[in-house]
């Protein structure tokens, strides 16, 4: 007989048990996630604003590419994906939207983005 059963959550560390053929032993795979490569959060942490463009800093996992995407509404929303970066050794990402897709003239009055996560 074979098993494999999952427990944790918010009040304990994530772990997978698992038991041999015949249940004679008894295995844990213990699942840790390593905060500290990354500096901040998995977010967007700071929009300037310009005339032309806005500059957009965010932090994400180093080595993986990232989308910086915007909307002009969101009822209901058309994201647009505007640039495209891999966060670097410290996890930060900067982008810069030049609003090529309104003819270069900035929204107004807002423009939201969001970062899409496509692959390692």
């Amino acid at each position: 007989m074979h098993y494999a059963n999952y427990s944790g959550g918010s009040s304990g560390a994530d772990q997978i048990s698992y038991s041999s053929q015949g249940g004679t032993n008894l295995g844990y795979i213990n699942i840790v996630l390593d905060t500290n490569i990354v500096v901040g959060t998995n977010s967007i942490a700071n929009i300037t604003v310009g005339g032309t463009s806005n500059s957009i800093t965010a932090y994400g996992i180093p080595g993986y590419t990232y989308i910086l995407e915007r909307s002009t509404n969101l009822s209901p929303s058309v994201w647009v994906d505007v640039a495209t970066n891999v966060a670097a050794t410290n996890g930060v990402i900067n982008a810069v939207d030049t609003f090529w897709d309104l003819g270069g003239v900035a929204p107004s009055p807002s423009a939201f983005y969001q970062l899409k996560w496509p692959s390692p």
